[in-house]
């Protein structure tokens, strides 16, 4: 059974792959990979729970060149 957190990271994921969005780092327009805003590295020092963590504040799109950069930093 998918949580609703789980379906909300499906949801970004699939639109990430099959539709032409824009880079929230540098502007660029096409297909994006899902970023994690705050890294789940960064979860327990928080105080963030997997379901708090796995939500839309928590996402942005990014290329794929920005998200190998972002690695896992709090930009």
């Amino acid at each position: 059974m998918k949580t609703k957190q789980g379906t909300k990271v499906q949801e970004w994921r699939v639109r990430a792959s099959k539709e032409d969005l824009e880079c929230a780092k540098c502007g660029r327009i096409g297909l994006m990979t899902l970023d994690h805003i705050v890294p789940l590295s960064f979860v327990e020092i928080l105080g963030l729970t997997k379901e708090t963590y796995d939500d839309e504040w928590n996402f942005q799109y990014l290329c794929r060149s920005c998200n190998t950069l972002k690695a896992f930093r709090v930009d």
